[in-house]
């Protein structure tokens, strides 16, 4: 939705500031490099939202290769025919949208796109989509988050194998260095399955909204 929330805000300090946090914590860098009379909150705070928005991309590129490879929309109206039907008639009498079902029954992409973000928009003006809007901080949340342990994982790895190289040096025990990559490979795993379940829910909260709203009419 087009309004800037709490729940967005949210869904990049949160982010942002977990990879601040684990990565002082938690991986094998030198703490003394950091000096903690510094980090003021106000500074944590806007390192943290910037932190998220890079990690947006991050877990958008995740999404993008893992598996977004085809339209969300295109999927539930495929596997629900007959509510696509009624969802196309309903948009092309209240939306003017052009129909995404040809004569051969095929539901058409880039027609259906462009007649789902009209729904999308129309439902925001009518103010029916609370629960859209949660569900969509909630994708949010999860990409942003999928791209925070993308980071981290890299980061580790990167970390452990300097260190078989006799670059560097790990601060932590070779097994806490295992525990971690594991970790942070099952958190991205995590995320990036609950970010598609809710792109998912949102996409049918989408159809479902706007066909018990025109319905009533």
């Amino acid at each position: 939705m087009g309004r800037f929330t709490l729940y967005d805000f949210l869904s990049f300090i949160l982010p942002g500031g977990t990879f601040i946090g684990v990565l002082y914590f938690s991986l094998s860098i030198p703490h003394q490099t950091i000096n903690q009379k510094e980090m003021f909150i106000i500074p944590f705070l806007v390192i943290s939202y910037l932190l998220g928005h890079l990690f947006s991309l991050i877990g958008q590129k995740v999404e993008r290769e893992t598996f977004h490879k085809h339209a969300f929309w295109m999927d539930y109206l495929i596997s629900n025919p007959e509510m696509a039907r009624e969802i196309n008639e309903l948009s092309i009498r209240k939306l003017k949208n052009k129909s995404f079902i040809n004569k051969e029954g095929v539901i058409l992409q880039k027609e259906s796109g462009k007649a789902y973000d009209n729904i999308y928009t129309y439902l925001e003006l009518e103010e029916k989509d609370s629960k859209i809007k949660t569900l969509m901080a909630q994708y949010g949340f999860f990409r942003n988050t999928s791209g925070t342990w993308l980071a981290l994982l890299i980061i580790q790895i990167v970390l452990f194998a300097l260190s078989l190289l006799g670059i560097t040096e790990l601060n932590k025990a070779l097994l806490w260095n295992w525990t971690l990559i594991l970790s942070f490979l099952t958190a991205l795993i995590i995320s990036s399955k609950l970010m598609k379940q809710r792109k998912k829910m949102a996409m049918q909260t989408v159809y479902h909204t706007f066909w018990v709203y025109i319905s009533k009419e």
